[in-house]
Formats: C-alpha cells, structure tokens, sequence
C-alpha cells in the first residue's frame, strides 16, 4: 500500500509538470467556447456591456473573452486584503481592466467611448443578496447607458459540457426593467442550479429581511413550465 502510494504521488507531480509547461492561453482556446461573437461584433467601435451571473467558470469565460476585445469587468473591492491582491493580479494576467463600482459610471463610459466591452455581474443585485441601494443604483446605472447613451446591453450566458466551458453572447435586451432582469436571471439559475455559485444561500432571507423571491423546484414537482425564451 504504501508503495502504491508513492508510484500515485509519483504521478500526480508529473501531471503537475506536464500542465505546468502548457500554454495557458492555449488551454483557453480549446476548453472555452464562445458563441454570438458576431452579435458583438456589430457594435465594434461602439462599445457593449455585457450582463454575467456567478454562473459556472465564469473566470474562464472573460479571460477567454478578453482575447477577442478589450474587457473590463465591474468588481467590488474584497474586504480581504490578500484575496483582493490575488484576483487583481489575476485580471491584469488575463489582460482584463477592472473597475471599481465607486465612481464606476465615468469609467465605464470612456472604456465604452473608445470601444470596450464592460461586464456587470448582476446576479447578487437583482436577487437580493445585496444592499437595497446598490441594487437600485445598479438599475439606474443600466438605464442610464441604455437609454441616453444607447448602449447594448447583451445577457452572457454559461454553460458545461464535459470539460467544456461553453460561453454564449445573446442579442441585446429590449428593455432593463427589473422584471426583465430577473426572469433572464431565474431562467439561467433554473437550467443549471449546481453550477451557480450562490446556490447555498436559496431559503435564506437577504440583508433587508425580505424573503427569497424565488426557489428551486423539487424533483418531484412535475409542474410545467412555459418554454424559456433564453437559449
């Protein structure tokens, strides 16, 4: 046994060495798919922003994405010293700019300017798991880019198949209500529960107090659900 130990130990560094000497970017390529870029590609010059969930290896998805345009991503600051340090190096690694919500607007509006793709994770705003007021500061910010300045807004959806991060670019919304939002949003959570990252937190109450606005079907529920309108 404890020579079979070894011979496994043994192995597992050298796997740890073949994978050390790939490309990462390579690995990339070949693990992420991405679909609709040609949606994208009619407001190049013109800047986009993309809506993204919690969803699946969504880190994956922008510095793959990243490759194809300039990506900026909206991110809090992690209270967290050390973890806010990692993820910053991460994303000038990955060639991603990211943007802090303080002051976030103007920013985003010269990264549009010039013909960047912004992405907003939006999951946590229109869910309740965030404060009432950034939510609502969120939704006048996505109104605002939408509707003065015309900016596309494009739901980024996610998905897995086998060892495949599949990435897919949907047309933009006709309308940001928060209605709108949240349907996209609980379509999303619905098709893939396990792969959504807030899933432990379903049945909890939010920070006001409010109640979860929606939960997860039972497997025995057998009630039917009209067709999803999102791929």
């Amino acid at each position: 046994q404890a020579e079979d130990g070894i011979r496994e130990v043994e192995r597992s560094r050298g796997l740890g060495d073949v994978y050390k000497r790939q490309d990462p970017w390579e690995i990339l390529e070949r693990r992420v798919e991405v679909h609709g870029l040609d949606i994208l590609g009619r407001f190049q010059g013109k800047g986009a922003i993309l809506l993204a969930l919690h969803k699946g290896n969504f880190p994956w998805a922008f510095a793959r994405l990243a490759k194809e345009v300039r990506l900026n991503v909206v991110l809090r600051r992690f209270k967290e010293p050390w973890l806010d340090a990692m993820v910053k190096e991460a994303l000038s690694l990955a060639g991603i700019r990211g943007i802090r919500p303080e002051g976030a607007t103007l920013k985003v509006r010269e990264a549009l300017r010039s013909g960047g793709v912004v992405v907003y994770l939006v999951d946590q705003y229109f869910l309740g798991l965030s404060r009432e007021e950034r939510s609502l500061r969120l939704h006048r910010v996505l109104s605002l880019f939408s509707s003065r300045y015309g900016t596309p807004l494009l739901p980024l959806n996610l998905s897995h198949c086998g060892d495949k991060v599949l990435v897919y670019l949907l047309q933009p919304l006709d309308s940001v209500e928060e209605g709108t939002l949240r349907e996209w949003i609980q379509e999303e959570i619905y098709k893939e529960p396990h792969l959504w990252l807030w899933w432990y937190r379903l049945g909890k109450r939010s920070r006001e107090g409010k109640g979860w606005p929606f939960t997860l079907r039972k497997p025995e529920d057998k009630t039917p659900r009209p067709p999803s309108k999102w791929p």
